[in-house]
């Protein structure tokens, strides 16, 4: 993993320990900072692939619908009218 220096100039060594402090608690929060996470996106009728998408800090699995089970559902509602 790749470190990230920061600068901290003319703000005393007082404020720069709180500066790390808060660094490393969001850290601790977030993950890294330099490592973009990514969601895996799932159709939720069928469970079909449709991509991934920018997780902003949170992986795992997201859901929607792929344009299969979108045009059945359309198809569905208009059978019903």
């Amino acid at each position: 993993m790749r470190q990230v220096t920061l600068l901290l100039v003319g703000i005393g060594p007082k404020r720069a320990r709180r500066v790390w402090a808060t660094l490393r608690a969001c850290k601790n929060i977030h993950g890294s900072f330099l490592r973009p996470t990514t969601m895996t996106v799932v159709c939720s009728w069928c469970g079909a692939g449709m991509g991934a998408k920018d997780g902003q800090g949170v992986t795992g699995t997201s859901h929607g619908i792929c344009a299969d089970c979108m045009e059945k559902l359309e198809n569905t509602r208009k059978v019903e009218e």
